[in-house]
């Protein structure tokens, strides 16, 4: 849970963490939103909150300002 999703166009993934930050989006790929829940690699199904208010304190990383700007209905926290 908390995680930033992307997607290529094709299929929707979890934006990898590098050093305790989130990694360089890559190119031909959008963040889309923040993962709601933790899910089984074996049952893959998943919400993704596009709009709303996520505890930015208790992500996996930083928020960025890249990440900010791609997803502006929602609104981080830090509590």
């Amino acid at each position: 849970a908390g995680t930033v999703i992307i997607n290529d166009g094709t299929d929707f993934k979890p934006l990898g963490i590098t050093s305790g930050a989130w990694a360089t989006v890559p190119s031909g790929s959008k963040i889309v939103g923040i993962l709601t829940k933790s899910i089984l690699t074996s049952d893959p199904r998943a919400s993704i909150l596009t709009m709303g208010q996520i505890n930015a304190a208790v992500m996996p990383a930083p928020v960025t300002s890249a990440i900010k700007t791609a997803l502006p209905q929602i609104n981080f926290i830090n509590e």
